[in-house]
């Protein structure tokens, strides 16, 4: 955070317990970059308000306008601008704790650390707050009555375990005690603050983080639209591989057909020739006789002319020789028998 840079701050609804710093990124984050998340609590431990710092003024002024419409946060609308910085530093007696669990969210959570302070630690709070920054995390900011409460709450919270967890603990006056040995040394986070809010090193951080996010992002993206391109080039290939099998079968088929098809002609064919031919002998026309003609007048007749021919007795006929040994035995034993008789 910037010094002047203003937060927006909502009043909280009644029963704003389970309200965290999560649901207030979650929400706001829609609007711009959020660099700063805040609630707090009062003396008697119950929701006060909520803060939100954005990284640019667009944002804020977005926010600005927020009436809470379509949003399930318990938040009233916003009641203006806060300086944070300006207030912090004119605060007496701030006390710093970092290093929570990362359970530690809502107002339930904030109420029962701030109840153990005020037990364990026998300090008097005005208010605390528990923040969230992208660079720094989870952290509480407490706001004591006087400087031997903050005194108390530093050396208690230095010695003992919050839950499972050991705070480092930071003020104005004492800072965060880091081991017991001779190099052993204090850290006083309100100052590392303020000076790293004035060279605006968060807001360097915060952007770096973003640049990553971006970029990893991106190669998320490049890696899924790889992955998407090659899906695609795989459904086509086997779209492809299947319409080419689809015209194979198709070819195969019709050869197959085409074939089977000549060879039933071809059988029809010679069926067809095998079959023979009747005929209905009424239908069948009987040869003509051919008539000789007339001969003229004066002509004779052939049998007239040929006188020689007439008188001429017909050639013999000629008489066919059987051969006896053709037609078997019995007809060589009749014949021996009808030349036995003639003799």
């Amino acid at each position: 955070m910037a010094p002047g840079k203003p937060r927006i701050q909502f009043r909280v609804m009644e029963g704003a317990e389970t309200l965290g710093l999560r649901a207030l990124r979650r929400e706001f984050g829609l609007y711009g970059e959020v660099v700063c998340a805040l609630i707090r609590v009062d003396s008697a431990r119950q929701p006060l308000n909520v803060e939100i710092e954005f990284s640019s003024s667009k944002s804020t002024l977005k926010v600005k306008s927020w009436t809470g419409e379509g949003s399930y946060l318990p938040l009233y609308k916003p009641e203006g601008l806060v300086d944070a910085f300006r207030r912090d530093a004119d605060a007496a007696f701030l006390c710093y704790a970092d290093n929570f669990d990362k359970k530690v969210n809502s107002f339930r959570d904030l109420a029962h650390f701030a109840q153990y302070v005020t037990d364990w630690c026998s300090a008097s709070l005005k208010t605390c707050s528990l923040c969230w920054s992208p660079t720094r995390g989870v952290y509480a900011q407490m706001e004591c009555c006087q400087k031997a409460d903050q005194e108390r709450v530093i050396s208690k919270l230095m010695t003992e375990l919050y839950g499972e967890k050991r705070l480092s603990v930071s003020s104005v006056t004492g800072g965060d005690y880091q081991g017991q040995t001779e190099k052993s040394y204090r850290v006083d986070w309100s100052v590392v603050a303020s000076e790293a809010a004035v060279a605006g090193i968060e807001q360097k951080e915060s952007e770096k983080l973003l640049k990553l996010e971006k970029l990893a992002r991106k190669a998320a993206e490049k890696a899924q639209k790889k992955k998407d391109k090659k899906g695609k080039k795989k459904d086509k290939k086997g779209k492809k591989d299947k319409k080419d099998k689809k015209k194979k079968k198709d070819k195969k088929k019709d050869k197959k057909s085409k074939k089977d098809k000549k060879c039933k002609e071809e059988i029809q064919k010679v069926q067809f020739q095998a079959q023979p031919v009747h005929k209905d002998e009424s239908s069948e026309e009987k040869p003509k006789k051919v008539e000789a003609d007339d001969p003229p007048d004066g002509s004779k007749f052939a049998w007239e002319t040929s006188s020689s021919s007439s008188s001429e007795e017909p050639p013999p006929k000629k008489v066919k020789e059987v051969d006896v040994k053709s037609l078997g035995p019995m007809a060589m034993l009749a014949g021996s028998d009808e030349e036995s008789s003639q003799s």
